[in-house]
């Protein structure tokens, strides 16, 4: 352990040092904030403290790079030396659930666990977590990064308040397993529609990644058709929606970094053809994650006085609880 000097109030540590979390990132790229690690030290208020990884050779470069103070190979340990305010949870989607019950069973643990998606696997893990909450001083929060997204918040209003017309319909192409990656597509349309979907189909789609296969779904939003199909990343790696509205349409690309909306405009031959609305295109996923630290900051700052909507242990229950209905419906369906 070192002695390095810290900067800021709050304490922070990374459970899992791989990409997501920083492995192939340094403090001194500029720029878009895409990892926890930057998000963090670009936050004056954080102070990486400590970060926990079973492989010696990440928490010693994480140790170097990063200039956290500690580095754990296990989690047990790090709990027990350490008082925090942030646990940072960036390991394999299969850990998340142990991971977070073993956090908030601890007496003094931190104020905060900020959880990548999917926050677990199964109901009966989701029940277990969300009643040790109840019982703990610490709010789980899950990294939903569209949540925090400006241009896909500004997209949600402009659904909400009409401005492109009645939802017709619409199609998303995803790659990487339904829970893994599926999980985006369901939690984005969620948050954009803000109303419930109903699941009018599901049937296995594309390999995923393990046994995380993807699952071709028709969600219904309000009686319009959403399609969302699997794409096998053998080939290459798709993240798209395309909505069309009554007076519009959106297209979101490039993983969710390029929104365009447009609008119906009649032309000199008076045909309705679609033009670009006013502002678009919009710059999507801009440092969604430093958003996110900034949110967690405030909430420590001021309490429970600060609303974290969309992205709670209950909020997430709910894009989930559609996630495990769409598999129950596929294998019934495929007979297993």
């Amino acid at each position: 352990m070192s002695t390095r000097q810290t900067r800021g109030i709050f304490k922070v540590a990374i459970i899992g040092c791989g990409r997501i979390a920083g492995s192939k990132d340094t403090p001194h790229v500029k720029g878009n904030v895409a990892t926890h690690a930057q998000a963090f030290h670009r936050d004056a208020r954080f102070t990486l403290a400590a970060v926990v990884d079973r492989r010696q050779k990440q928490t010693r470069y994480f140790t170097r790079v990063w200039k956290s103070a500690s580095g754990y190979t296990s989690l047990k340990e790090l709990l027990r030396r350490e008082k925090l305010d942030v646990i940072s949870l960036c390991t394999p989607n299969g850990l998340h659930a142990k991971q977070i019950e073993e956090i908030l069973l601890v007496e003094r643990g931190p104020r905060i666990i900020f959880a990548e998606k999917p926050v677990c696997l199964t109901r009966e893990e989701l029940n277990r977590l969300i009643q040790l909450e109840k019982k703990s001083s610490c709010r789980v929060i899950v990294n939903h990064t569209r949540r925090f997204d400006p241009a896909h918040i500004r997209l949600s209003g402009l659904i909400s308040q009409g401005s492109l017309g009645r939802f017709m319909g619409g199609a998303c192409v995803y790659y990487g397993g339904w829970l893994n990656n599926g999980c985006h597509m369901v939690d984005t349309l969620r948050m954009l529609f803000g109303v419930e979907p109903i699941i009018a189909s599901s049937n296995y789609g594309p390999k995923g990644r393990g046994a995380d296969r993807c699952l071709d779904v028709t969600l219904l939003f309000s009686g319009a058709a959403v399609l969302i199909n699997g794409f096998d990343e053998l080939y290459y790696q798709i993240s798209e929606m395309e909505l069309r509205f009554a007076k519009g349409r959106v297209l979101i690309r490039d993983f969710g970094s390029d929104i365009v909306i447009e609008k119906v405009k009649v032309n000199s031959l008076r045909e309705r053809v679609l033009c670009p609305y006013p502002g678009s295109p919009l710059t999507g996923l801009d440092s969604p994650l430093l958003r996110a630290v900034n949110v967690i900051a405030h909430y420590l700052e001021k309490g429970a006085a600060v609303r974290i909507n969309g992205v709670s242990l209950k909020d997430s229950a709910k894009t989930m609880e559609i996630l495990w209905q769409a598999q129950e419906l596929a294998r019934k369906k495929d007979g297993k």
